[in-house]
């Protein structure tokens, strides 16, 4: 039932998002010119980021009316926030949905919120967002990640930019067209609870 919910909401956004054209490789890759999407119409403070203005504080934090971006707990100083965030990234290489699904779960607070801005999707709770993270990898299973940076950003999160290339078998992110390999580049802001879990990730697309 879940997977079904995501699949009719990934059609809709399909259909909104179709004036979106790629980068289609061909021959090489080469990534996406870097500009702001459009503003997420569900959180009122959420501002799309350039390459330019993605460092800037007051801009680096997805934020919702109620806690996006939020820094008022402290977070553990014994805890690794990049190593944790690269090791998610890195885990992806692998190419196991399977794998990815029992790390993103374990990894996960149980409030997890996954929001996906430029496209108005968003998901709630460990277990949606593990699914959705999973089903990229079998949507798109020779999915690549490239990763230029990751940085702290606070006390208990991190900002990253990175490529996503692949090429989609089965419809799932809008903005990837079917059956050709295609790249964007992305910018991702994960804010982590006081034991080490993601409690909220924002990722942008740079359309």
């Amino acid at each position: 039932q879940m997977q079904m919910q995501m699949q009719m909401q990934m059609q809709m956004q399909m259909q909104q998002m179709q004036q979106f054209e790629p980068m289609i490789e061909s021959p090489s890759t080469t990534s996406h010119d870097v500009s702001p999407g459009p503003k997420c119409q569900s959180h009122s403070s959420c501002k799309p980021r350039s390459g330019s203005d993605f460092s800037e504080s007051d801009a680096s934090t997805c934020s919702s009316a109620t806690s996006w971006g939020s820094h008022e707990e402290a977070s553990d100083a014994h805890v690794d926030h990049v190593a944790l965030a690269g090791d998610c990234f890195a885990l992806v290489q692998r190419k196991d949905a399977d794998e990815i699904q029992g790390h993103c779960l374990s990894r996960s607070a149980s409030d997890a919120h996954l929001a996906l801005p430029d496209i108005d999707v968003e998901f709630h709770g460990a277990e949606a967002v593990s699914e959705f993270l999973a089903q990229i990898l079998i949507s798109i299973p020779d999915l690549e990640i490239g990763v230029s940076s990751i940085e702290k950003d606070g006390p208990s999160s991190v900002k990253a930019t990175f490529t996503m290339t692949g090429t989609q078998t089965r419809p799932l992110l809008p903005m990837f067209p079917m059956g050709r390999r295609a790249q964007w580049q992305c910018h991702s802001q994960m804010d982590f609870d006081r034991t080490g879990k993601v409690q909220r990730h924002c990722i942008y697309f740079s359309f």
